[in-house]
């Protein structure tokens, strides 16, 4: 018997090279007995954070298969094959690992919908839909006052805040400053206003010479809430398949992806359905309490009192999963 533990898409051989015997023999000489892989101890999903293209997820996987195969005595796990951050032939591992970011309509696209606006502000009044506000680059003497003049070592592209994408046309885990540290912030617009401007300012001329992390004005977040809504379909899909609406789910997220995780749950529920059964929220930015640079930003900003509530609620939610357990034993 044989079983490759490197291709898990090849055909496996179970029983090779085999003797018939005699149907007269009786049923233990036509027995085979064929090893059955074990099931997956559950499911974990993998979330990063804002600028980020999911570059810890290999390390990440490599430390949480050591620890599955310490605490449960397993030998049967492999890695993923990963490339570029992805994963190219998949492994047996529980990991699945969750991609979010930010990528512009191009400059046509935008145009059509500045006039889409308009006709429906003259149409539906304060009820119209809100429009694009970024847009890829594409005016080759703006590009080339970046330093994008496609001459360098680096090929990439950018928006019209100036901000750097991929050559895509996106930004995995979408603009640096346009993390947030509560959970409405995700709907709302880009980091900008003055604190924007003096950090950008600041990130420009007193780097020490590092001009790897420029801080420009923002795209609206919405990008945000779109990541929490498909974590959300992909949690919804797992708790209604019959093959694995009973599995444990585990999120292991990452600075940003951490109040996407909260989200995504709370939509979850809002489905009707059950949250995760746990998650692991790492240098999460989510903060009990307002925040100064936050405050001196355009628009409305989440009280102390709303945001220790919201994290509140949130606690209570996860919760269940504990009482679902209890019930389940």
């Amino acid at each position: 018997m044989t079983e490759s533990k490197t291709k898990p898409y090849a055909p496996r051989v179970v029983s090779e090279g085999d003797i018939p015997v005699h149907r007269t023999l009786g049923e233990a000489a036509q027995t085979r007995n064929v090893g059955v892989p074990r099931p997956m101890p559950g499911i974990i999903i993998l979330i990063h954070g804002v600028n980020d293209v999911g570059e810890a997820y290999q390390n990440q996987e490599k430390g949480i298969l050591a620890g599955l195969g310490k605490r449960l005595n397993r030998q049967d796990f492999y890695a993923h094959q990963w490339k570029d951050y992805r994963i190219a032939a998949p492994g047996r591992s529980p990991i699945i690992p969750f991609y979010w970011g930010y990528k512009p309509v191009t400059h046509d696209d935008y145009r059509a919908d500045q006039k889409r606006y308009r006709e429906e502000v003259g149409k539906m009044s304060d009820k119209a839909h809100l429009p694009y506000d970024a847009y890829q680059e594409d005016n080759e003497a703006n590009k080339a006052a970046l330093g994008n003049d496609g001459n360098g070592p680096f090929k990439y592209h950018n928006d019209n805040f100036k901000n750097a994408l991929d050559t895509h046309f996106a930004k995995n885990g979408g603009t640096f400053a346009n993390a947030t540290t509560t959970i409405p912030d995700m709907l709302g617009p880009g980091a900008g206003g003055f604190g924007v401007a003096a950090a950008g300012f600041a990130s420009l001329h007193f780097n020490d010479g590092d001009f790897t992390h420029p801080i420009f004005e923002n795209p609206h977040r919405i990008y945000q809430f779109f990541a929490a809504q498909r974590l959300a379909d992909l949690i919804l899909q797992i708790r209604s398949e019959p093959n694995t609406v009973k599995d444990v789910i585990n999120v292991v997220a990452h600075s940003q992806g951490t109040i996407i995780t909260m989200l995504a749950n709370m939509l979850v529920k809002q489905a009707g359905y059950a949250p995760v059964n746990c998650v692991i929220l790492n240098h999460s930015p989510y903060s009990l309490e307002s925040r100064v640079a936050e405050n001196i930003q355009p628009g409305y900003q989440q009280t102390d009192s709303a945001r220790q509530k919201t994290f509140k609620n949130f606690c209570r939610l996860m919760y269940t999963a504990m009482e679902r357990w209890r019930k389940d034993v």
